[in-house]
């Protein structure tokens, strides 16, 4: 009886470990190129991928967070004083 106990002990101790292993895959750290240095406050967020409905948590940083704003914006302003070719008017 003792030795039975024990190893279902051991089988439930090794799912944990292996549940714990398999999160830590799940983790992963992306850098666009340019970036600043990942600093200060870890801001957490639900985002919805495009084309899905599944949810998935997302952390970055907060100096992160505003360089993408920033450089979003440049590129939208950039848009907006580029002259407009053939193709933009529809022209083919």
């Amino acid at each position: 009886m003792t030795r039975m106990f024990a190893c279902a002990l051991l089988a439930l101790c090794a799912c944990a470990t292996a549940a714990k292993n398999d999160r830590a895959k799940e983790m992963v750290l992306y850098s666009t190129p340019g970036a600043p240095k990942p600093e200060g406050q870890m801001v957490c967020q639900v985002e919805y991928p495009t084309g899905s409905n599944i949810a998935k948590r997302v952390c970055r940083y907060q100096n992160q967070i505003d360089w993408n704003a920033q450089q979003a914006q440049e590129a939208m302003r950039d848009l907006q004083h580029k002259p407009c070719t053939a193709k933009c008017n529809g022209d083919r």
